[in-house]
């Protein structure tokens, strides 16, 4: 009879203790440059005791995504050449001087990170009063304004969107618009946020309307919807074609495929 194969149990890796060690070797090599973007010395973080650099270089935040906010509302492919064009953006180019190589992907993962970690430890009273890491840790602090410098980061990459969402809108047919957001979802280890782009859609609305003698179909504008601001309609002050009317009448705007009629 023939001899059974003795079967290979293959030993599990330590893999969340690898993927972690190599978050944060990472991380540590974006927070100098970070400090540096700060004007402070990059080694500043040595500072710090073991433990509470742990703490400083946990992940919290993910990359960027792009999604669309109702489905089926958004061609999928749209949804890939944003996305595409967001990640190429923020993978190539530098945040701030050129010269510390510091890309607002890492920025927005490592970076900001860092930064929130940093905020807990001083806002909860996590480190010793009157020792060097209080020291650092407050000089690095002050050094900028949280929602500020999130907002500042974001301005560039949403400006890409803005664009891309104008050009896949047309008048005749659908508008788009983005807004943005950070979910919020539980991991090993806490909380960690993702800096969400939904595209929003909205379809035309179509308007018949007689103009010197000639129907005419017209579609109406719209504000599409930006970052943190809704979308709405496009209007104007109807006393600026009607002296006699009142400050608060406002009227509708109707695009025409050769005109804009009012």
């Amino acid at each position: 009879m023939a001899k059974k194969k003795k079967k290979h149990i293959q030993k599990k890796s330590a893999t969340n203790f690898t993927v972690s060690r190599t978050h944060q070797e990472y991380c540590y090599t974006v927070v100098k440059k970070l400090l540096l973007h700060f004007d402070l010395e990059p080694d500043l973080i040595d500072v710090f005791t073991k433990k509470q650099k742990q703490n400083l270089l946990m992940l919290c935040f993910d990359p960027p995504t792009i999604k669309s906010k109702k489905e089926r509302t958004v061609p999928r492919q749209y949804i890939k050449n944003i996305q595409a064009d967001v990640n190429q953006f923020m993978k190539s180019t530098f945040y701030g001087k050129p010269e510390n190589q510091l890309t607002y992907m890492e920025l927005a993962i490592y970076g900001l990170s860092f930064l929130v970690n940093l905020s807990n430890m001083i806002e909860r009273n996590t480190i010793v009063s009157g020792t060097p890491q209080e020291e650092v840790a407050k000089m690095i602090y002050e050094k900028y304004d949280k929602t500020t410098f999130c907002n500042e980061l974001y301005f560039e990459v949403m400006r890409n969107v803005w664009y891309l969402t104008k050009c896949y809108s047309r008048v005749n047919f659908r508008f788009y618009g983005y807004e943005f957001t950070f979910e919020h979802f539980e991991k090993t280890g806490g909380i960690s946020m993702k800096p969400t782009v939904q595209i929003t859609a909205q379809d035309s609305e179509i308007k018949k309307i007689t103009h010197k003698g000639i129907k005419r179909t017209t579609f109406r504008m719209l504000k599409t919807a930006t970052g943190w601001r809704k979308s709405d309609w496009v209007t104007v002050q109807r006393n600026l074609f009607f002296p006699n009317a009142k400050d608060d009448e406002l009227m509708n705007v109707y695009v025409h495929l050769t005109s804009c009629i009012v």
